[in-house]
């Protein structure tokens, strides 16, 4: 048995996608199983050599939308995209039915082509395949139940095509083929969401980010370090952050903040109000550009309280791996209600704090009663880390892809023959 691990957004370090690929094929591997990395074509060198990855894909995972006709350019862009990822993987001329095939952080396109794929494939030798989408589904959620159970709206095709273009894929796909063919995320929500938009069954992984061990209690640590890490963007409501960081600056003398942006150029304007406010006063410190292994986790490390003031639609039927990483590794937050991050305070015994109103004025009250309660929430978060080994982190990914896949005793025995327990 070989393990595929194929990502066209397996780019560079600008996001999450190089975290994910490291500690899943990382346990994946400790199985003692082969693993093979399958990532954009225009790989960064250095991490091409890190990873140990395959450059392969033509195109990446979020360039493939629109080919910029006014009437039709994302039904283009998704027939074309979907052809070329289709033809990349046909190159796998060895993959057989005893192996396995990860996609990570689908969109359209590369659903359509893994599906276009697999299909013409004869079935008797076709592989295993699991499909993760990364991100919502292009869904407006209204509203979730006590059940778990969404209700949502669709947007304007011609602003939000995705749901449309989810659920033609999934149409090309038979009752039959569900014992082989998986599509997953890592939310509850958003897995519901999903199922609903495809019509199909979708299973939610554990969350893959990991302990970075030995995790610090931040009880008692003053000053704060207040935490804005990861790919800024308007999603991330990042435009917001320099009236925050004023608001916090004048009325919290025990803080430092930190913020690190992989792409600055990304929102030019918004970053030079950031080093503006950086070069009148030193609490404020920035870090610029992508960040490797050892750096994320530094950054981890250096922050007390993690700040992710998000966008509410966009993150209920999405996760954050920059939530998740605070999460399982003892930092409490300060997130969106009725989002994924609101979800997880909660599971995790409210280790964090959740604020109701998209604007500067609610997420500064909320950052403040943070740091007001900072001790309490420290507390909580330091049991919420104790929680996490024992669901979450890529151990439990790997394990649970082995196991939808009805791969597990090929892990096992590989495991056995490694001399490892699992």
């Amino acid at each position: 048995m070989r393990f595929f691990y194929a990502d066209p957004g397996l780019l560079n370090n600008q996001s999450h996608h190089a975290n994910s690929c490291r500690c899943i094929c990382r346990e994946l591997r400790a199985l003692d199983l082969h693993v093979v990395i399958l990532g954009c074509l225009g790989i960064d060198p250095g991490l091409r050599v890190e990873l140990g990855a395959t450059p392969f894909f033509d195109g990446y995972t979020y360039s493939t939308f629109s080919d910029g006709d006014p009437i039709c350019g994302p039904l283009n862009a998704f027939k074309n995209w979907a052809w070329i990822t289709a033809n990349n993987l046909s190159r796998l001329m060895s993959i057989g039915a005893e192996d396995v095939l990860y996609l990570n952080s689908a969109q359209p396109p590369q659903f359509m082509g893994v599906i276009q794929w697999w299909k013409a494939i004869p079935e008797s030798e076709r592989p295993r395949v699991v499909v993760e989408f990364g991100t919502d589904p292009g869904v407006d959620v209204l509203r979730v139940d006590d059940a778990g159970d969404p209700t949502y709206q669709l947007r304007d095709y011609r602003v939000d095509p995705r749901p449309m273009l989810y659920r033609f894929a999934a149409r090309h796909l038979a009752a039959e083929d569900r014992t082989r063919f998986h599509v997953a995320t890592f939310d509850d929500v958003t897995s519901r969401v999903f199922g609903s938009v495809l019509d199909w069954p979708v299973h939610t992984l554990p969350l893959p980010q990991d302990q970075h061990l030995p995790v610090r209690s931040r009880k008692g640590t003053r000053p704060i370090t207040i935490g804005v890490l990861g790919h800024q963007r308007p999603d991330k409501g990042f435009q917001l952050i320099p009236a925050i960081v004023r608001d916090l600056l004048a009325s919290e003398r025990n803080i430092r903040i930190l913020v690190q942006n992989s792409v600055p150029s990304d929102m030019a304007d918004t970053q030079d109000a950031i080093r503006h406010i950086s070069d009148s006063d030193s609490r404020v410190s920035l870090d610029e550009g992508p960040v490797g292994a050892e750096r994320w986790i530094d950054l981890l490390r250096e922050s007390d309280l993690m700040l992710c003031p998000y966008d509410p639609i966009r993150y209920i039927a999405s996760y954050s791996a920059v939530a998740t990483d605070a999460v399982a590794n003892a930092i409490p937050l300060v997130a969106p209600d009725g989002t994924s991050l609101a979800r997880l305070i909660r599971k995790y015994g409210d280790c964090g704090v959740i604020y109701a109103q998209n604007s500067v004025e609610s997420i500064v009250a909320a950052t403040r009663y943070a740091l007001a309660h900072f001790d309490v929430l420290a507390d909580r978060a330091d049991e919420a880390a104790s929680r996490w080994a024992s669901t979450m982190g890529a151990a439990n990914t790997a394990h649970e892809l082995l196991e939808i896949t009805g791969r597990r005793e090929a892990g096992l025995r590989a495991s056995y023959r490694s001399g490892r327990l699992l």
